[in-house]
């Protein structure tokens, strides 16, 4: 894997370097950036650093140097760009990409990966001009996602989500027949304390879910789905907790004893449009992302099983 090399200006009077260098750059963490420096990656004014307290000052150059992500883009895993102007960047995920991880590390194939190929580090010099994933989708979850191109579109964005301003539809096929045509879930939602990528609930952050049965399919059922709230797992944890788990999901969806589907590879859940005001144009717009192929052939096989 080749390298490339960045090169940043310090811009603050005293600091410790690993710190500097995960504030210019919040979307790697700190241990990341520890990890390059005790592998001789970053060089202060042409002096290879490798104690992570070392500490930097106002005008000091340093120059890190990234593992280069090769051949990596859109079409490389399938993802399509839905709509992009200066500000703002839709994107059609497939499933089985990984948006962003906890501990990122460069050159895992992540959506982020893609974006900052394409738009970040490796085409800019220093950290300013990148894009910014202001929401995620989880790693089988396949559909649309916003991306923001500018810090100030960031800023907007995330503030619009935070006022729960941006709205939000899936598309998801569980197990079992309901007898009602709509409902709303709300229960609180929280990470298990013994199993840290899993969510309990019970306790924590409220969290609302909207749902309408568009179709009951003999022991499985489509829905539409409209979450108020952004808990991290929420539909899923949501639709397990009221005996609905979503089909194929290896988590939530283990309790249940009815078969999953030979073609059903993943958890069918699609994002499949969102609303929002337009950071610049300052207009509700909306964008839709189809179903994938494989969700399609899932819902085609279970709806032939009922007739």
């Amino acid at each position: 894997m080749a390298v490339m090399e960045k090169e940043i200006v310090v811009n603050t009077e005293s600091e410790r370097l690993d710190k500097y260098l995960a504030g210019v750059s919040p979307d790697y963490s700190r241990s990341f950036f520890q990890k390059l420096i005790k592998s001789c990656n970053v060089v202060v004014e042409d002096k290879n650093v490798v104690d992570c307290d070392f500490e930097v000052h106002a005008g000091d150059k340093i120059r890190i140097s990234f593992p280069e992500i090769n051949n990596l883009s859109f079409d490389s895993i399938g993802l399509d760009i839905i709509y992009e102007d200066k500000s703002v960047l839709v994107i059609n995920k497939p499933s089985g990409v990984i948006v962003h991880p906890a501990g990122y590390k460069p050159g895992q194939n992540t959506i982020f990966d893609i974006l900052m190929s394409r738009y970040g580090i490796y085409k800019k010099e220093g950290f300013a001009d990148r894009p910014f994933i202001v929401h995620r989708l989880d790693k089988d979850t396949s559909g649309i996602m916003l991306i923001a191109k500018t810090p100030k579109a960031q800023l907007n964005l995330m503030k619009q989500f935070k006022d729960r301003k941006v709205k939000k539809v899936y598309f998801v096929l569980v197990y079992g027949k309901f007898n009602e045509k709509k409902g709303i879930i709300e229960a609180p939602l929280a990470r298990n304390q013994q199993h840290r990528r899993q969510i309990n609930v019970g306790y924590g952050r409220d969290a609302v879910t909207d749902f309408e049965v568009l179709q009951n399919l003999g022991d499985y059922a489509l829905l539409e789905v409209k979450p108020q709230t952004g808990r991290t797992h929420q539909i899923r944890v949501h639709l397990a907790y009221i005996g609905h788990p979503v089909l194929g999901d290896n988590v939530y969806g283990t309790n249940t004893q009815k078969p999953i589907p030979e073609i059903c590879e993943r958890q069918m859940l699609h994002s499949y449009k969102i609303t929002f005001c337009h950071p610049v144009k300052n207009k509700s717009v909306t964008f839709k992302a189809d179903l994938p192929e494989d969700f399609r052939s899932v819902l085609k096989l279970l709806k032939k099983n009922v007739n």
